[in-house]
């Protein structure tokens, strides 16, 4: 029986997570209206198709990370420590949570079929390699913060693929942990070249 109300932002939510665990072609949209305990046809009132539904999940999980996570980037009253650990908490919570990388799953499965949820994955990817690399400009030169940003990020979501496969959370961690070693040896680095002047 369908359920009296659900909002928009819940059918978004459970259609992310039906997307993350299924993958974009195997999910259908009759599955999500039935997993939100609607009619199909009270989705489509909702979205004109299932690629203007993954669209608006990617959003909506872009908008969470910017909340969650990019916002505080700029922020002057944290440390470049501060800032990377708490871009990476975030990261790591929203994976596990999720059981894996949604933009993983879908992208390669839609990127040369879905062209416009492709545009959406990159824009997301571009903003969190953008944000890395805005933590590491205060440590590394600009040109080396990019580079490293983008290493990192693709090494986050490679480790959450063998993550999934092995059903290993310490891919992800060991990243991550890699990542707050290597900004931490640098920053002691510039502290000794500061103290010797």
């Amino acid at each position: 029986m369908p359920k009296q109300k659900i909002t928009k932002e819940e059918i978004i939510e459970i259609a992310r997570q039906v997307f993350t665990k299924k993958g974009y072609h195997r999910t259908s949209m009759s599955e999500i209206a039935e997993i939100c305990g609607i009619l199909k046809g009270s989705l489509y009132h909702h979205f004109r198709s299932k690629e203007d539904l993954m669209t608006a999940a990617i959003d909506s999980f872009h908008k969470k990370f910017k909340e969650g996570a990019f916002s505080q980037v700029a922020d002057p009253g944290l440390t470049t420590q501060d800032k990377l650990n708490m871009l990476i908490n975030y990261s790591e919570k929203t994976y596990l949570e999720d059981e894996g990388s949604m933009m993983a799953s879908i992208v390669l499965e839609t990127i040369n079929v879905v062209p416009g949820i492709a545009e959406s994955i990159r824009t997301f990817f571009n903003e969190w390699i953008d944000n890395v690399s805005t933590i590491l400009e205060e440590v590394y030169e600009r040109e080396g913060a990019r580079k490293i940003a983008k290493e990192s990020i693709a090494a986050i979501e490679g480790s959450v693929m063998m993550m999934q496969i092995f059903k290993d959370e310490s891919f992800l961690t060991r990243v991550h942990e890699g990542m707050r070693r290597r900004v931490n040896e640098k920053i002691r680095s510039l502290d000794l070249v500061e103290n010797n002047k």
